[in-house]
């Protein structure tokens, strides 16, 4: 007789490495895992130093995977040419650990095309810090408290900030997208989650066309105090395009300069100054103000609960079907709707089998999944 029930976990890592060697026919991927006992093997690195080691023994255009951890896989440097996947946002499996890295810095112009997906980024990620242009950098289903353009002598050229939660669980001033050491070109910050941080901070911090679309801004409601202390949702904010954003219960505009802005199709709510900006150079087209927008649940402040956090739009919300071209506002919308999920890899959901055969007879097995 077989007995089934103590292989399922097998069974499911075998699936996972058939999945990454399918998708990986002209790259090598390899696997940082920190986990307590995990067996060293070909391309696997273990311990404390996993990721770095991955990433030390990989090639331009190769690909790691970031085993979920109780503990975090410290911090990184990426300084060639990789995708690197963690296991997602919030997947639906039969565990809660996820990818945690505490820092990741993508600092050398070589390391142009990197994608990062799936991590848990506890502390923040730095982008620059080596003269030069890094390029083409795709940054999606990650949780991170700070991203942020670190040296005026890296130029940052199509980065794509899309499906993540970003100043999540930290009231800090450290929780937010910050750009704004160097020039920067072809930005698109669209269908996160981004939650503020202190007040007098804005969340996000860019120039030169930047374009920010279908996001869900989350504050914690009206002025602090006398008026002195305020939720803004941009800082230093100047020269881009805002369309189809839900401003929830944090101001619209910015502390610091805010000029040449055009905002389209947004809502806000129940911020204590919902009003779009006409002032300075900024626009002002179809924008709905002091609107609820009728989220299912987001939730306010500073932190996401994953177990009931739900951004689907109700019956009757006014967000619906009024964005830029008919579609809805917020994270649901767009080219790229937001997955709580935010699953790189594919998953696996449920495996049914008899717990045991007779020898020599086949094993039915059915496994439920989903990927990306």
């Amino acid at each position: 007789m077989l007995e089934t029930n103590n292989d399922m976990r097998q069974i499911r890592l075998v699936f996972l490495f058939v999945m990454l060697t399918q998708w990986s026919v002209a790259q090598t991927t390899y696997t940082a895992n920190n986990n307590p006992g995990a067996v060293t093997g070909v391309n696997i690195f273990t311990g404390a130093t996993a990721l770095q080691d991955a990433i030390a023994a990989a090639s331009a255009g190769d690909i790691i995977y970031v085993v979920r951890s109780a503990t975090s896989y410290g911090a990184t440097t990426v300084d060639k040419q990789l995708t690197i996947y963690g296991i997602g946002l919030n997947p639906d499996t039969d565990g809660s650990t996820r990818s945690i890295v505490n820092i990741i810095i993508i600092a050398d112009p070589v390391a142009t095309g990197t994608r990062i997906s799936g991590l848990n980024i506890s502390n923040r990620m730095e982008l620059g810090g080596v003269a030069g242009a890094l390029n083409n950098l795709l940054i999606e289903n990650n949780r991170i408290r700070w991203i942020r353009h670190v040296d005026a002598t890296t130029t940052l050229a199509n980065l794509m900030i899309r499906n993540n939660v970003i100043g999540s669980g930290s009231a800090s001033a450290d929780t937010r997208v910050d750009l704004l050491a160097g020039a920067i070109a072809n930005v698109v910050i669209a269908n996160n989650v981004l939650y503020v941080g202190l007040p007098n901070n804005g969340v996000i911090t860019a120039s030169n066309g930047t374009s920010i679309e279908n996001n869900l801004f989350i504050g914690t409601g009206a002025d602090i105090g006398t008026g002195q202390a305020r939720m803004y949702s941009f800082e230093n904010f100047n020269g881009n395009s805002v369309k189809n954003n839900i401003f929830h219960r944090i101001r619209p505009d910015a502390f610091g300069s805010f000029t040449n802005n055009t905002f389209e199709n947004n809502i806000s709510f129940d911020s204590g100054a919902d009003f779009f900006s006409t002032a300075n150079g900024n626009t002002s087209f179809n924008n709905l103000t002091s609107q609820d927008p009728l989220i299912t649940n987001v939730g306010a402040g500073d932190a996401i609960n994953y177990s009931t956090f739900d951004p689907t739009l109700m019956v009757g919300s006014p967000a619906i079907g009024t964005g830029v071209g008919g579609i809805d506002m917020g994270v649901l919308g767009g080219g790229s709707p937001f997955d709580l999920e935010g699953s790189p890899l594919p998953l696996v959901h449920e495996i049914n089998a008899p717990p045991t055969i007779s020898q020599g007879s086949d094993l039915p097995i059915n496994i439920k999944g989903s990927g990306n």
